[in-house]
C-alpha cells in the first residue's frame, strides 16, 4: 500500500512520466498470510481437543497450546534477525512447519505426566520428566534440522529458491526444541492437576 501511495505521489509530482506498476502480488501474499494464520489457530485447536481426549488433564492441555504461540513468536524473532521477511517461501516454512512443533513438546509433556501420574511431586515430575527424554528429543529434532539445513545452505538455484523455506522450516525446528524443554516443563509445574494416588 505504501509503495503504491508513493507511486502515485511520484505520478503527481512528474505528470510528464507515467509510471505502470507491471506486478503486484501484495493480495496473494496477503490471502496466504491469513490462510497461515488459520492453519497456525485450527492447529492448536486440534491438538488441543487431542490431547485433552487422551490425557483427560486440562492444565496439560494449556501447556502445549500456551507453547505452541509462543514457538511461533520466538521463530519470528529468529527471522527477524536473520533478516527474513513474510513472503511465499517464508510462509510456506512455517506452514509446513506447524505440523512439527508441537511434537517436541509431547513427547515432554506425557513424560512429565506419566511421573505425576506415578505419585512425584510437581518439581520431580518435571526435572525427572524432562531429563528423561531430552536427549531423544534433541536427537529427533537435529536428524530432521540435518535434512533443511544442507538445502538452505547450498548454493546455485536450489540454493536460492529454498533457502528461506529451509531456514523457517530450521527456526521452527529449533524453537521448537528450546520451548519444550524450557516452558513446557515450567507451565507443566503450574498446570499440571494432582496425581491419582493424591486425589
Amino acid at each position: 500500500a505504501n509503495i503504491l501511495q508513493s507511486v502515485q505521489k511520484l505520478q503527481k509530482d512528474y505528470p510528464d512520466y507515467e509510471f505502470t506498476v507491471v506486478s503486484n502480488d501484495a493480495e496473494y501474499v496477503s490471502t496466504s498470510l491469513h490462510n497461515t494464520l488459520g492453519t497456525l489457530v485450527e492447529g492448536l485447536i486440534t491438538t488441543g481437543l487431542v490431547l485433552f481426549l487422551f490425557l483427560r488433564d486440562f492444565g496439560a492441555t494449556m501447556a502445549v497450546t500456551i507453547a505452541m504461540p509462543c514457538c511461533i513468536l520466538f521463530t519470528f524473532l529468529i527471522m527477524n534477525v536473520l533478516g527474513i521477511t513474510l513472503n511465499m517461501m517464508s510462509l510456506g516454512g512455517i506452514t509446513l512447519g506447524v505440523g512439527m512443533i508441537v511434537d517436541n513438546s509431547i513427547v515432554v509433556l506425557e513424560n512429565i505426566f506419566t511421573y505425576r501420574a506415578d505419585g512425584y511431586d510437581r518439581m520431580e515430575a518435571c526435572t525427572k520428566g524432562t531429563g528423561e527424554v531430552i536427549g531423544a528429543v534433541i536427537a529427533s529434532t537435529l536428524t530432521t534440522v540435518a535434512v533443511f539445513l544442507p538445502i538452505a545452505l547450498s548454493g546455485g538455484m536450489a540454493g536460492m529458491m529454498f533457502k528461506e523455506f529451509c531456514i523457517t522450516i530450521v527456526a521452527l525446528l529449533l524453537s521448537s526444541l528450546i520451548i519444550s524443554v524450557t516452558l513446557v516443563p515450567l507451565l507443566c509445574y503450574f498446570l499440571l492437576g494432582s496425581t491419582k494416588q493424591q486425589s
